[in-house]
């Protein structure tokens, strides 16, 4: 009887790879280790869910807009076809290990971090409550120095990666056994930033409510 193997989560593989996110690099193990986010390949080899998912928003739109302007169904449409197109854009990047450093392309841009100055690579989680419904992101932080030594990060979305893939890439990178001092202050900086965001959202809803109940 054939044992039938689990499908990994984006949630196990973020817990798998938390050292990532405080252990620093020092060495590869492959040179032409490749990470490629390529979203219309992801979408043609999902094309009958991308299809059906495309016929119920339409269908949902169109119900909506049913006895009103034309134009202003057409407006919507143009409106998530343009978002639609920029989530091609920003999603479509290709990171290789070269034997100088970490080439990244994504878009039209791209850059070349020297393993001296890349200091992590490692899955990174957002919570998102923009709707009031908490969203889980995961995404692929890459952490390195600046000419100054100051400590920076390329975010990339992770929506059309296949997760053995991104495993693989990330095991490329051998980090230390101990936590970096700087890699630990800087993960303490980015608390204290959500925090202080979440306050001034906090109050600013808080402010709003004021103004409108004190009319």
């Amino acid at each position: 009887m054939e044992t039938k193997v689990k499908k990994m989560k984006w949630r196990t593989l973020y817990k798998e790879n938390v050292n990532r996110r405080y252990n620093e690099i020092n060495q590869i193990v492959n040179e032409n280790a490749t990470l490629h986010s390529n979203p219309i390949k992801r979408i043609k080899e999902n094309k009958f869910v991308y299809l059906t998912v495309t016929l119920i928003v339409l269908a949902i739109l169109a119900f909506a807009f049913w006895g009103t302007s034309i134009s202003i169904f057409f407006i919507v449409i143009a409106f998530f076809a343009v978002m639609f197109g920029l989530i091609l854009y920003f999603d479509s990047y290709k990171m290789i290990c070269t034997k100088d450093g970490l080439y990244v392309k994504f878009g039209f841009q791209e850059t070349m971090l020297p393993y001296g100055i890349l200091k992590n690579a490692y899955i990174d989680k957002k919570n998102d409550y923009t709707f009031g419904v908490p969203l889980r992101d995961y995404n692929i932080t890459l952490r390195y120095s600046d000419a100054l030594g100051f400590l920076k990060e390329l975010t990339f979305p992770t929506y059309f990666l296949k997760i053995e893939e991104t495993k693989k890439f990330l095991e490329n990178f051998i980090i230390d056994n101990k936590n970096s001092e700087d890699s630990v202050q800087y993960e303490k900086g980015k608390i204290l930033k959500n925090i202080l965001r979440g306050l001034l959202f906090i109050g600013f809803v808080v402010f709003i409510l004021v103004c409108c109940f004190c009319k």
